[in-house]
């Protein structure tokens, strides 16, 4: 098994995973790989717009923003997506 969180972290190196699907109706499933790698970002983000919706995916840890803040910003940024 993988280890899954909502948090930045968890996987730290490279890891194959094998995934399967059973088919009820044929008694046979479906099988692949899947590449799970660590994601990296910046230690300095220049933009801070991109720092703020990298906060929203929850990518950055908790105690760098304000949430209340993010959430706000989102909002708006979603509005402004709507209004195109």
């Amino acid at each position: 098994r993988a280890r899954t969180a909502n948090t930045p972290g968890v996987t730290r190196a490279l890891q194959w995973i094998r995934v399967r699907t059973d088919d009820s109706k044929t008694k046979r499933g479906k099988e692949f790989e899947l590449l799970d790698s660590p994601g990296i970002i910046p230690a300095t983000i220049v933009d801070q717009s991109d720092a703020t919706l990298l906060a929203a995916c929850n990518c950055i840890g908790d105690a760098a923003y304000d949430n209340q803040a993010v959430a706000a910003y989102l909002c708006e940024w979603l509005m402004s997506l709507y209004r195109l």
